[in-house]
């Protein structure tokens, strides 16, 4: 697929005056974000990287984004957005049963790790 802007790039307006220092402080925070430690298995953080790359792939020679760092700090955080009904499990056990069946139904169907799939 083309990408529709391929030459506009949001970073390169930092420093103009379409940035005010708010902004610039948000995304430098945001671009900063690390995953932290501990708070899923390591197979839980590939499958969670693999789901990241295949629904949300970063454009080839464009800077990474964070947005495994971001997922990872909601989990770690155990906060949603929004309403959550009281029967149903925390943002954390969510995300974590949620790994862990795509993991085993990876290695249930193709005997592979989900990390390991290939998009065929």
């Amino acid at each position: 697929m083309a990408e529709r802007f391929a030459d506009y790039d949001v970073l390169a307006k930092r420093d103009t005056p379409n940035w005010d220092a708010r902004t610039r402080t948000v995304i430098d925070a945001r671009l900063a974000l690390q995953v932290p430690d501990g708070v899923l298995t390591p197979t839980q953080l590939a499958t969670l990287r693999m789901v990241v790359h295949r629904l949300c792939p970063a454009p080839e020679g464009r800077p990474a984004t964070a947005t495994l760092a971001m997922v990872a700090h909601r989990i770690a955080a155990d906060t949603c957005d929004g309403s959550r009904h009281y029967r149903l499990p925390r943002t954390r056990e969510c995300w974590t049963r949620g790994l862990n069946a795509l993991e085993a139904e990876a290695r249930a169907l193709y005997g592979a790790a989900f990390a390991g799939l290939t998009s065929e």
